[in-house]
């Protein structure tokens, strides 16, 4: 094993190149074409370092895994600890003392209706777990989705993804299935009073373009879901464990969903691990008697690692109080961007909730702006945001990510970050800004894009 050691030393710096060949060499392709392809020797907190000393403020966080920052000590010290006790693993035919602990702290924090917690290994597993338990619990099969809805790539969850440039090239999906337009109850209403729905899945802050639920829109899903004999996932694989101020969203306004899905930040962003909280009507039909007491499940999914790494990591978000500390730095950021915005017309919106939030861009009021506003739109949608990402990475070493193909640029930063972490992101920020409104630095932005892509 010391031999294998000292190889990942030996070829870590050529990453980039094994990557591309053995994994995905379009990815790495997109990576130099945005000048994102750092070779990242170290990771601790908030932070990412290179080997010649460069910094980066991580401020995407790996979609939120990473939520209490790289290689917390303390969750890998736990792991270390739990590794050499030995303990039996994988036994497929008995149990788990670690998940069956996992269980009993998720479900302390969840409404009290929830009694049960099914393990897997991704969010995207999450959501095909529930959305089978629906259609067994309900015996009805067809799931209402929303528009710019994201819930996972694997076959089900790709089906009720509500933007369509995943689904292109993939053939037919899950039938039985039909989109909406988030935050509008009329038309849920209109779906659910046909009588054949099993469920209606919903995220309350929808990741791709962070648009939160319109207050009473989540507690009205689940009043109709309730009236029609419906059921309501709340997909929370993204804004659960403190992310918005909350420890689930569902707090915020005493949302009653019949299945909860946790997955993300569960293990400190060490171990694939995901939660699906269900309550015992849901169970019993599902496992409905001893011969189904297999009928669904996952053999890596209640594995020592990624319920030991869920145990520390809930114990870290306890123990430093991380679920208010998110809150206050959410405040915080929101007060700086909605400043910000006064200053650029080229900022359509700011939102968001505690530490997962956007800064939208729209068309510049400058006649020479808006002409280079349409001409980048025109050639490739959502580049031009491009121009206030790259610069945030490459001058000011901040991570952050476009949302897809649009002009949202989404922040989920660690909910470990500091004053010290806002104050510098908003600076930055402000700074990337001015030039891209009042400069000629868009261009010198886009010409790069275009000379690395030749």
């Amino acid at each position: 094993m010391d031999r294998l050691v000292q190889e990942v030393k030996d070829r870590y710096y050529s990453c980039h190149e094994i990557f591309k060949t053995n994994i995905n060499p379009k990815m790495m392709k997109v990576l130099g074409i945005l000048g994102f392809n750092k070779s990242f020797k170290d990771a601790q907190g908030c932070y990412l370092y290179t080997e010649d000393g460069q910094q980066f403020l991580d401020f995407h966080s790996g979609e939120g895994a990473t939520s209490i920052g790289y290689n917390n000590p303390q969750v890998i010290s736990f792991l270390k600890d739990i590794m050499d006790m030995k303990l039996p693993n994988m036994i497929q035919l008995n149990c788990n003392v670690l998940g069956g602990m996992l269980a009993e702290k998720l479900l302390a924090k969840a409404p009290d209706y929830f009694t049960k917690v099914y393990f897997g290994n991704s969010g995207a597993e999450a959501v095909e777990t529930a959305l089978k338990f629906v259609r067994c619990a309900t015996g009805k099969n067809r799931i209402i989705y929303c528009k710019q809805s994201f819930h996972g790539l694997t076959y089900g969850a790709l089906s009720v993804c509500g933007d369509q440039e995943f689904k292109e090239g993939f053939g037919e999906l899950m039938l039985h299935t039909s989109m909406i337009d988030f935050n509008d109850l009329q038309a849920l209403d209109r779906e659910l009073q046909k009588g054949d729905v099993a469920a209606f899945i919903a995220e309350p802050i929808q990741g791709r373009e962070v648009i939160p639920a319109r207050p009473g829109y989540l507690t009205g899903a689940a009043e109709l879901c309730q009236k029609y004999s419906a059921l309501f996932i709340l997909d929370e694989i993204q804004t659960s464990l403190g992310r918005t101020g909350k420890f689930f969203y569902l707090e915020h306004e005493n949302v009653k969903p019949d299945i909860l899905l946790v997955a993300k930040a569960l293990s400190g962003g060490l171990v694939p691990v995901s939660a699906v909280l269900i309550g015992e009507d849901i169970y019993n039909k599902v496992y409905s008697n001893m011969e189904r007491c297999y009928i669904h499940h996952s053999t890596y999914g209640y594995n020592t690692l990624s319920m030991a790494a869920g145990l520390a990591t809930l114990e870290v978000i306890e123990n430093q109080n991380l679920v208010d500390h998110a809150d206050k730095m959410g405040v915080l950021i929101m007060d700086g961007l909605e400043k910000i915005k006064q200053k650029y017309d080229m900022v359509k919106d700011v939102r968001g909730k505690g530490l997962m939030f956007a800064v939208e861009l729209g068309k510049p009021s400058s006649f020479s702006k808006k002409l280079q506003w349409n001409l980048v739109e025109t050639t490739s949608k959502g580049l031009y945001a491009q121009v206030v990402v790259i610069p945030l990475f490459q001058e000011y070493g901040i991570i952050s990510m476009v949302s897809g193909l649009n002009s949202v640029i989404k922040f989920i930063p660690p909910v470990i970050i500091t004053e010290k972490e806002v104050d510098y992101f908003l600076d930055s920020l402000d700074k990337v800004l001015h030039k891209a409104q009042f400069t000629s630095e868009p261009w010198n932005v886009l010409y790069n894009i275009v000379k690395r892509s030749i």
